[in-house]
Formats: structure tokens, sequence, C-alpha cells
């Protein structure tokens, strides 16, 4: 007997993505489809009902899914080298190529039947012996028939157009994509989903037309190249000024082009939020000053911003700052405009952080707040009560910290691998070797 895992996922996304379901019960995800075979390796009609014997995993196929295609009554012609599975409409969606030809088109029909989908998930197609996916598409071609798309199994796609008959890009429907270099998205397209873009790093332009409704959190985030996020001047939910993407009356940034040569920004006065992973990873910012307006600032939105050295707020002369080497004992303050909102994890991949002072309106030290950064030191005042899960994990270079006698919760892994951490709490001092007696005295 094979045995067959994780395949409920898959069902899903080949199954939504022609707006189909399927009528046999598709077990929850993490569920094992078990499928009997015969002694010469074939598929029969019967399951097996003891789950105790034998079970091997199968060696990978060149496509995965022709015992699955054969349990559920999928159908799999071999046409262009393409795979794709019949839906309960009729129609088609392609799911894998296991072709060698670089341009690839999608035709309209296979055999009379409409092609109504395209999903190129990771979960759906091919790999090889090394897991690397076998379809090697660089230029795609699709026809006016397309409703839905996912390219996200296509490392290696360059281009790519998108038909006016696509009304909405999906979640993480191009995520990957790390040789994308341009996305025009038409008039047709009503929303964009959550990470629709997310870390491709080669692409370099956007231009959305017509009136996008809806544009998810992390939409472009991780797009280290892109310039510029072009959108209609008549959109009636967002707008791009210099090519930076906000929503029409400019009260949330949405996503700062990470391709952008400027050393430093002035987020507008107009802006309260700042949405999740906007200026995420950028490599060119050095200075960021934000105005007094702003109100909230999501997550992500400062990782991995190696190159910034401060954050400067309009209302106030503290900086919010990631510092030079060279300037260590400079101390970087957080903003009271902006103190008191939970940023898990504000300060994850800051490399140059290194001092950093919190004012008194702090009442928590969030989850993972400055995980992976370089502090040296940190003075923790009065006001805080609490310190999240992993707020320092990783800060290989945190020394002395003196936590106040208000705070009376530490998660027991705040200081995660601080092998060098020296902890002060009611007149006693902890190494990294009696951790767990600091979190058992703070937390009884």
């Amino acid at each position: 007997m094979k045995k067959i895992s994780a395949f409920a996922l898959a069902f899903v996304i080949a199954l939504s993505a022609c707006g189909c379901s399927d009528s046999k019960e598709v077990p929850d995800d993490g569920d094992d489809v078990n499928v009997s075979t015969d002694k010469n390796n074939n598929l029969t009609d019967e399951e097996s009902k003891n789950e105790n014997e034998g079970e091997i995993e199968p060696e990978k196929p060149v496509s995965r899914f022709d015992e699955i295609f054969k349990k559920v009554n999928f159908v799999k012609p071999d046409v262009k080298d393409l795979v794709y599975v019949t839906c309960d409409d009729g129609n088609l969606v392609i799911i894998d190529y296991v072709g060698k030809e670089h341009n690839i088109e999608i035709p309209e029909e296979i055999d009379g039947v409409k092609v109504s989908g395209v999903s190129f998930d990771p979960f759906l197609i091919s790999y090889d012996d090394s897991g690397k996916p076998i379809n090697d598409i660089r230029n795609l071609k699709l026809p006016n028939s397309i409703s839905s798309i996912c390219f996200s199994g296509c490392p290696n796609l360059e281009l790519v157009n998108i038909p006016d008959s696509v009304t909405g890009i999906g979640k993480e429907a191009f995520a990957g994509c790390t040789n994308l270099k341009s996305v025009k998205i038409p008039e047709s397209v009503t929303a964009i989903g959550e990470s629709a873009f997310y870390d491709c790093t080669s692409l370099k332009s956007a231009e959305i037309l017509g009136n996008i409704d809806e544009i998810g959190n992390w939409a472009f985030a991780g797009c280290l190249s892109i310039e510029s996020i072009d959108i209609s001047k008549s959109n009636p939910n967002y707008c791009s000024v210099d090519g930076i993407l906000f929503n029409k009356n400019q009260t949330e940034l949405i996503a700062y082009p990470g391709g952008k040569k400027a050393k430093s920004y002035t987020v507008p006065d107009s802006v309260t939020k700042i949405a999740d992973g906007a200026f995420l990873a950028n490599p060119q910012l050095e200075l960021l000053t934000i105005s007094e307006s702003v109100k909230e600032i999501g997550a992500g939105v400062f990782w991995h911003c190696e190159k910034l050295q401060s954050i400067k707020f309009n209302n106030n002369p503290k900086t919010l700052g990631f510092e030079q080497a060279i300037d260590r004992n400079k101390p970087c303050v957080l903003c009271d405009n902006i103190i008191g909102h939970p940023c898990d994890s504000l300060f994850i991949g800051c490399t140059s952080l290194k001092k950093i002072e919190i004012p008194n309106s702090v009442t928590e030290i969030s989850k993972m707040a400055f995980s992976y950064s370089s502090i040296t030191s940190i003075d923790i005042p009065k006001s805080v009560t609490k310190i999240g899960e992993r707020a320092f994990y990783n800060c290989t270079n945190l020394r002395d910290v003196d936590i106040p006698d208000s705070v009376d919760t530490i998660a027991n892994d705040a200081f995660l691998n601080c092998e060098n951490i020296k902890v002060s709490y009611k007149g006693k001092t902890y190494d990294y070797t009696h951790i767990d007696d600091l979190y058992s005295t703070v937390n009884d």
C-alpha cells in the first residue's frame, strides 16, 4: 500500500482556482489520503482499512498528482506537457507544466473545453530530485478565458500578461517570483490579495489600472527593486504619490517602493497609519521622518531595514534609531506618539541597533520586539509591567539589563539565546545559566 500525505490543501487550491467544489469529501488539512495498489503497483478502488500495515512514502513521480487524479476522477491528458484538472463546472484549470520550454502559451480551450484558471501553486507543481520545480517558465501568455491566476510556483517567471478576464489577484499569487520584472494589472481586477507580490525582488514597476477596491497587507512587501507603484488617478480608493502607494485620502501609507534611490523620506502629515510591511527590508533608506499625526505602525514595518540609521518624529526631538557602529553610545528613544501600540517584532533584523531608551509611557515590551537586533543595553522604565515572548530573542550582544519592580510578567523565553546577559531584578542578578530562576521569581 502507498500512503499519500498532505494533499488536502492542494485539492482546495485547485478547486478554488476554478470556482468549483468536489462532490467527494475532502479530508482536513494534515489528514492522510490512503490509496491502495495492486501487485503491479496500480491503483485499485479499494482503500486500505489497516493503516498499520507497512506504510511507505512514495517516491516523487514526474507529476505528483497521477495517483490523486485517478482517486478523485480528475483528468490529466498529455497536451503540450500541461497538467490540468477538470472541475465540476466542466472547465479546466492548468496546475503544472512538465515540459522544457521557457516561453509558454496557455490555450483558451483544450479539446473543446474552456481553460478558466491557471494555478501554478507550490503545493500543486512537480519537483525534480533536487527539490527544484520542473517547470522553468520565463514568459507566459494567458488567454482571455482565464479568470483566476496563481504563479507562486514559477520562481523563474519574468513576464506574464494578465488578461481582462481576471477579476482578482489572490493571496500570494506571485509571491516568490523573484525574476518577475514588471506587472500591469488591468481594469478588470478589483482586488489584490495579501502578499500578492511578496518577495518579488526583481520587480521594477507595477501599474494598477481601473478602480481597485482592495489591496491586501504586505501586497508589495519585499519588492526590493520596485521604483514606482503607479495607480490610476481615477481610482476612488487608492493613489500614488511619487510612486508611493497610499489610500485615497493619504491617511494610510501602504507601500514604499524598495527600489527608490532616495536615502531619506518624510511621511506626510496626513498619514495616521503605516501599513504592515510598508518599508520591509528597504535597502536604500537611511533616515525616516514620521509626522506627529502617525498613531499606528503595523507589523514588520522596519524589519531588516539594515541601512536605516534613525527614525525621527516631528513632534519630538527624540528618535527611534538604528545607530551605526561608530555611534554606539548614542541612544535611540521611542517617541511618545506611538508608545503603547503593540508592535510585535518591531525591530527584528535591525542589525545596527545598539542602544535604546524607552520612555515612561510604555507599559509592555511586546513579542519579539527586539529579536535579532544588536542592542548592547536597554533601560526599562518603571511603567513597564510585562515583557513578551522572545522579546530579546537572539540579542547576543545584550549585556546588562535592569528590570524594575513594576514588571510582574516575563515570558519564559524572553531572553532566549542572550548568552552574555546579566539581569538585575529586585536586588538580585541573574546570568544566562540562571535565567529560568528569574522567570520563576517574577512570575510567582
